[in-house]
């Protein structure tokens, strides 16, 4: 037998009945997420060819898109530059808060692993949403420059980042 609310109503179906749709309201929505940076979309076409001068969470540099041949973007790739050329080395101040802006925005949470040699740390960061986007970061600590942290940032739609392994390998064989 069902509870009843005070007016005769059917409270425990009414409460999980919304509860479900709530959860395939989000599971949907998080499942289609895009991922938009500086107005470029993963998995969509636009006219951008080339990379892009702009900042990106307090960061100045170069803003990547990479595209499958029928013209969708797979990946977006982002370096600090001055010139949109040559690197521009960060303090850890500045990577921590863009990786902290780059986690609120989207709602992920890196998880890390550290390589460590004579003169270089790498730290390489990286965050899965739903088995659909990855976000990476990799950090090059260079113990004797100052400031000492070369930066890069990528992210990319799994399925799509699939596809153009797939365009490289059949371009590979048939280049014979």
């Amino acid at each position: 037998m069902r509870p009843r609310n005070e007016v005769g109503g059917n409270l425990g179906y009414i409460t999980m009945k919304k509860l479900i749709l709530i959860i395939l309201l989000f599971v949907t929505t998080f499942a289609n997420a895009q991922v938009t940076i500086k107005g470029i979309t993963l998995g969509q076409r636009t006219s951008i060819r080339d990379y892009k001068q702009t900042s990106v969470a307090g960061i100045n540099g170069t803003l990547a898109p990479y595209k499958l041949k029928d013209g969708r973007f797979y990946s977006l790739g982002f370096i600090p530059t001055k010139d949109g050329y040559s690197f521009t080395r960060l303090y850890s101040y500045e990577v921590d808060n863009f990786k902290t802006a780059i986690e609120k925005k989207f709602g992920v949470k890196f998880e890390e692993i550290t390589e460590v040699d004579d003169y270089t740390q790498r730290v390489y960061a990286a965050a899965i949403v739903n088995q659909k986007i990855i976000f990476r970061v990799v950090v090059e600590t260079y113990y004797y420059m100052e400031p000492s942290l070369k930066f890069t940032f990528t992210v990319g739609n799994i399925d799509l980042l699939n596809l153009k392994l797939e365009e490289d390998a059949s371009e590979t064989v048939s280049d014979f």
